[in-house]
């Protein structure tokens, strides 16, 4: 196979497994009942992005 034909291929598995997560991150955002988040410790990263998502959100003390 061609190098520029893989290199197609790559960025096409690639443009769908973005567009995969970004799915499951938007989820919670196109539900039709209000989702709660809770939170205990961290939340970095896509737990961040996950959260925003959310409706409301509840933590304990020490999440940060």
């Amino acid at each position: 196979m061609l190098p520029e034909m893989e290199e197609q291929r790559q960025k096409i598995f690639l443009r769908r497994h973005i567009r995969w997560l970004q799915d499951a991150i938007s989820a919670p955002e196109r539900c039709g009942k209000p989702v709660l988040a809770a939170v205990h410790g961290a939340a970095i990263g896509g737990g961040v992005d996950l959260l925003t998502a959310c409706d409301m959100r509840y933590t304990t003390a020490d999440a940060y």
